[in-house]
């Protein structure tokens, strides 16, 4: 028997208290990537997970409880989901300009090759 197959438990055999302490031991320690720069992440293990280092932009890093970064980072994402609605409707507005400016320039065409001949 190799050494990992010797590590690993069934959890079919554990006790409830032991699977709740099984998942306490690894929701304390979660793995994350870690920013070194804006392309480039490694892996890390994060210890503490009631907070967290929050981007809020240009590179300011702000020490937060994970439910408020979490709170911040919702209302973040509310926010483009609202920037990309109005910007959707924006694009189909000038896509509807867009075809109407090119039906009208190819009818001053036709009307000017008709009239030249």
């Amino acid at each position: 028997m190799t050494q990992q197959m010797r590590n690993q438990i069934n959890v079919q055999d554990l006790k409830p208290d032991q699977l709740a302490s099984v998942k306490d031991q690894l929701s304390q320690e979660l793995t994350i990537l870690v920013p070194l720069t804006w392309s480039l992440y490694v892996p890390g293990k994060m210890n503490d997970t009631s907070r967290v280092m929050l981007d809020v932009g240009t590179g300011y890093l702000i020490d937060q409880p994970a439910s408020t970064a979490k709170k911040l980072l919702n209302q973040k994402a509310l926010l483009l989901s609202v920037n990309l609605d109005q910007f959707q409707s924006t694009i189909e507005t000038k896509q509807e300009n867009l075809l109407l400016e090119n039906e009208l320039i190819q009818i001053k065409l036709n009307s000017s090759n008709n009239s030249n001949k």
